[in-house]
């Protein structure tokens, strides 16, 4: 009998063990602001953060550590980080996929042309953008027709270093237009009369947005690969998950 209990202890020891070996972290590499979805003066840290943290806790992988910096410093510190770190959210190139590992879609939000008030029936499509000045704030990519327009030289990027600076710019009839998503509302909300100033001139695009870790770093393929089946049973939604839907 005593022999039985040994085995038992044993047995109940080598699962414990085996348990806490197959234990994951993962740490984020983030930007210090994306509204919603990232925010490190929010308590949740940004709706999208909140999340992935969640998504990933429900296959057994638990956060380690948030780094805050720039965004573009935040892909490149993928590669280089002593434990696994993902950074979220990206869309997807040519260029960052020969690097970079791509997960599942996260989500899927329209890109918008942002303009004055006043002059919204003049910019009805691409083809009256024309020579226009279009701000794309530091970090963010340009992609499809407008990607092209900056490529083709028949539109300017202007880079500015946050949104609020771009419809800052704008304000100021600096630049014809912004080139930003549903994000963009909290930022105008921080521009005086900027609810009334700004408003949608038409959709540029549809972005779909993934969650990115190195290709060169040690276990990446397997926090894509867990990340990716906590996905097939929750699904984000940012009308609802961050409250577009109230604004």
């Amino acid at each position: 009998m005593r022999g039985l209990k040994f085995s038992v202890i044993l047995l109940s020891m080598g699962m414990v063990y085996a348990s806490a070996q197959t234990q994951y972290t993962v740490d984020y590499a983030l930007g210090d602001y994306y509204y919603p979805y990232v925010n490190q003066h929010e308590n949740n840290k940004g709706c999208l953060t909140e999340f992935v943290t969640k998504v990933f806790k429900s296959q057994g992988v638990n956060l380690g550590e948030i780094k805050w910096l720039p965004w573009s410093v935040a892909m490149k510190s993928l590669a280089y980080g002593a434990s696994p770190s993902v950074s979220f959210p990206w869309s997807y190139t040519k260029e960052r996929a020969q690097k970079y590992l791509y997960s599942d879609a996260l989500y899927t939000k329209s890109a918008y042309i942002w303009v004055l008030n006043d002059d919204k029936q003049s910019y009805i499509d691409f083809k009256s953008l024309q020579g226009a000045k279009v701000c794309v704030p530091q970090g963010y990519g340009a992609y499809g027709k407008l990607a092209d327009m900056f490529t083709q030289k028949t539109a300017t990027r202007i880079t500015v270093l946050t949104m609020q600076d771009c419809f800052s710019q704008l304000k100021a009839k600096r630049v014809t237009a912004v080139y930003a998503g549903d994000d963009a509302l909290e930022n105008i909300a921080h521009i005086k009369d900027g609810v009334t100033l700004f408003t949608k001139a038409f959709v540029a695009d549809q972005q779909t947005h993934y969650l990115i870790a190195a290709k060169d770093q040690t276990g990446s393929a397997k926090l894509i690969s867990l990340f990716n089946n906590g996905l097939k049973a929750m699904k984000f939604n940012p009308d609802l998950y961050c409250n577009f839907d109230k604004q």
